[in-house]
């Protein structure tokens, strides 16, 4: 954000400068070019009266008349040899210089006019070449003289880059707290509601202050009502699970008492254990974006995780006669985390292909290592697959997909915080989840074909030096 400020300033300023220079060069010549219009007929009489004086008496008469002639110096007709040398040495003004060149590098050209000046090519008695030029008199150049061009071209160019200097300090005193607050926002995003911004920038007597003392405000309420929150949640969560625990010890004793088990006692005690992991997950749930209280301290190898992963959902899987295949890497992954999270993640994308695939289907876990930044995890089933508008909403805490395609029993169970526990637990290692379609290999990937034939979750974990 703060790069592209810049960029527009620096635009802005060039074309500032451009302008400012355009505007001067006009005043420049207008300002200070002589005007030679308003002397047209003396000069040119003049011209030709000395064009005469040396075709007869040739250069000396000019000479001579320069020397002796107390008003000589002040004349407005010079003449220069072949070379463009001044014969009497009195010096041209600088900008008739460059012309009086190129017209004598030009052999064919006779006579030259401008709004400046007068040149023409004569030759004296002898046959030799002379230029006689025709200017203003030494009056119009005084101003001209005293205050050149380009020493006040100088001088502007200092002051617009002193402006430029004095309007970058400005753009920077200005845009820094925005940098500041785009990046304290950011964080807010992320999730991290105890961002603080620097209380040098909220002493700031403006606005820019006070929005960030209200940022920080903000903040604050924020990372109390999360608190609160958590705080109610737990209590919640511990008053929910004493009468369960109770619950639960009279479903037992009463099966004890009758020696049978009816329906109706299974169905209670099967509600108990449901609402027992509920609160579970609901409590592990919002400390996966606390991403300060954790420290990656731990090393695991991916391989032994998943394998043992894959073994115990092989127990599950045998009511449905489910085969699960996992394709290792052919060397070891480690990789640095902390408890069990990357256990739960992986292990809750699974068991999620384990409800959802056929009876007599299989799921294929992959572990890849060839890219260079990350490891990849795919895990595949058979199921129904997720309509393309419920993809990216999956991993979103209580979404429940409910879709024609889906067992309606199935679709029923869950509570939509398995998926969302995976994706937080990924993000928290900087890693990313994704779920996609499998489509049959005769049809495109467009879910109007109705084709879906399984859905494939993809981890990339980056890697980390152990």
């Amino acid at each position: 954000m703060l790069n592209k400020i810049y960029f527009r300033f620096f635009l802005g300023f060039l074309g500032t400068v451009f302008l400012v220079l355009g505007i001067f060069s006009g005043f420049i010549y207008f300002q200070f070019a002589p005007n030679l219009n308003s002397q047209t007929s003396p000069i040119v009489n003049a011209m030709d009266s000395w064009e005469k004086i040396i075709k007869n008496g040739g250069a000396d008469s000019f000479k001579d008349h320069i020397r002796n002639n107390p008003l000589g110096n002040i004349s407005s007709v010079y003449l220069l040899d072949a070379n463009g040398r001044e014969i009497s040495q009195r010096s041209l003004p600088p900008p008739a210089q460059f012309d009086i060149n190129n017209f004598i590098q030009d052999k064919e050209t006779t006579e030259f006019k401008s709004n400046f000046m007068r040149i023409k090519k004569i030759k004296d008695i002898n046959i030799n070449t002379w230029y006689l030029v025709g200017m203003p008199t030494k009056k119009h150049f005084e101003n001209y003289t005293n205050n050149p061009p380009h020493k006040i071209l100088m001088l502007l160019i200092a002051m617009v880059i002193l402006c430029g200097i004095i309007c970058l300090l400005l753009a920077i005193y200005l845009t820094k707290p925005i940098s500041v607050l785009h990046n304290a926002t950011n964080e807010i995003v992320q999730g991290v509601l105890n961002t603080k911004i620097d209380p040098n920038i909220c002493n700031r007597n403006d606005e820019l202050g006070s929005l960030a003392t209200a940022f920080n405000k903000m903040t604050e309420r924020l990372h109390a009502t999360q608190s609160e929150q958590k705080k109610l949640l737990r209590n919640i969560s511990h008053e929910l699970r004493s009468p369960l625990a109770r619950a639960g010890i009279a479903i037992d004793l009463a099966i004890q008492k009758e020696g049978t088990t009816s329906k109706e006692l299974e169905r209670i005690e099967t509600e108990i254990y449901r609402l027992n992991d509920l609160i579970g997950q609901i409590l592990k749930l919002p400390t996966l974006g606390e991403s300060f209280a954790h420290t990656f301290d731990d090393t695991i190898e991916l391989n032994s995780l998943i394998k043992t992963i894959c073994d115990d959902a092989s127990f599950e899987a045998q009511n449905k006669n489910i085969k699960i295949i996992f394709n290792s890497a052919d060397k070891q992954l480690p990789i640095k985390t902390t408890g069990n999270l990357l256990h739960s993640a992986i292990e809750n994308i699974i068991r999620n292909s384990l409800k959802y695939s056929p009876p007599n289907g299989k799921i294929e876990v992959n572990l890849l290592d060839h890219h260079q930044e990350h490891y990849v995890i795919e895990v595949s089933d058979q199921g129904p697959g997720i309509r393309e508008e419920h993809l990216e909403k999956i991993f979103t805490p209580f979404h429940r997909v409910y879709d024609n395609s889906r067992d309606t029993q199935q679709s029923s169970e869950g509570f939509g915080l398995g998926l969302a526990i995976s994706h937080g637990a990924i993000t928290l290692h900087e890693g990313e989840i994704k779920a996609h379609n499998i489509y049959n290999a005769n049809n495109s990937n467009n879910e109007n074909n109705h084709e879906r034939c399984g859905l494939k979750i993809t981890i990339q974990l980056p890697k980390k030096p152990t």
